[in-house]
């Protein structure tokens, strides 16, 4: 089998006519899904990295809004679940489970 350079050649070229960096900078400014590319070309092309870190972590987490619904139905419904296996009363300021207590008569 033979090579056919072409990664080999088209880095030669770029470097010859001093594109390289230019180049990083454009093709890693973002990855392919949009989100932050390498740092190194972000900073060459000027960006502030933190701030676009923690945009780019915001943009990820709302992504996820439907897996945070899920989770916070999950939760109330085992809130709701353990309230009513364990029948929590309010007496006198102390929570007690049912048939615990006394009343006064």
């Amino acid at each position: 089998m033979k090579d056919r350079g072409t990664l080999g050649h088209f880095a030669k070229k770029t470097v010859d006519q001093g594109l390289m960096e230019w180049y990083q900078q454009q093709a890693n400014m973002r990855s392919l899904d949009g989100l932050g590319g390498l740092r190194a070309a972000r900073r060459g092309k000027g960006e502030n990295v933190h701030l676009q870190d923690a945009l780019i972590w915001l943009r990820r987490i709302f992504r996820q809004w439907d897996a945070m619904l899920v989770g916070a139905l999950i939760a109330l419904f085992a809130l709701a679940l353990l309230r009513l296996v364990l029948h929590v009363v309010d007496v006198g300021g102390v929570a007690m489970p049912l048939g615990l207590h006394t009343k006064n008569i």
